[in-house]
C-alpha cells in the first residue's frame, strides 16, 4: 500500500510540475514572450538515493553537474515484519527501510 501511495504522489508531483511549467512559460524574468516564441520543453527523471546526507547531497551535485535542476524530493518509509508485546517484554522482529526519490528537469536540448 505504501509504494502505491509512494508512486501516486510522484506522479501528482509530476503533474503539478507540468501545468506550473506551461503555466509559466508565457514569461520570462517578468518579459513578456510573443505567442509565436517556441516553449521550452523538459525532460524530467527520478532518481533513488539513500537518506544518508552526503549520498543524497552526493546524487544533487551529479545532477546538477549533467544540467538536472532538483524541484522534488519524495521521502518513503517502509517496514516489514511483525512486533509482538506480551506482559511488558517485546519479542519479534522488524526492518525498517527509508529512501528518498530525487524529481528533476533539464531543458531538452
Amino acid at each position: 500500500m505504501s509504494k502505491s501511495l509512494s508512486i501516486l504522489f510522484v506522479l501528482l508531483v509530476f503533474a503539478f510540475i507540468c501545468f506550473d511549467v506551461s503555466r509559466d512559460n508565457n514569461s520570462v524574468l517578468g518579459q513578456n514572450q510573443s505567442s509565436d516564441a517556441p516553449k521550452p520543453k523538459w525532460e524530467y527523471k527520478i532518481v533513488e538515493t539513500s537518506t544518508e546526507n552526503q549520498v543524497l547531497e552526493k546524487a544533487i551535485v551529479d545532477a546538477n553537474n549533467d544540467g538536472w535542476e532538483l524541484i522534488g524530493l519524495v521521502s518513503n518509509v517502509s517496514s516489514n515484519g511483525d512486533l509482538s508485546v506480551r506482559k511488558g517484554n517485546s519479542f519479534g522482529r522488524l526492518s525498517v527501510s527509508t529512501s528518498v526519490k530525487i524529481v528533476l528537469k533539464r531543458e531538452k536540448p
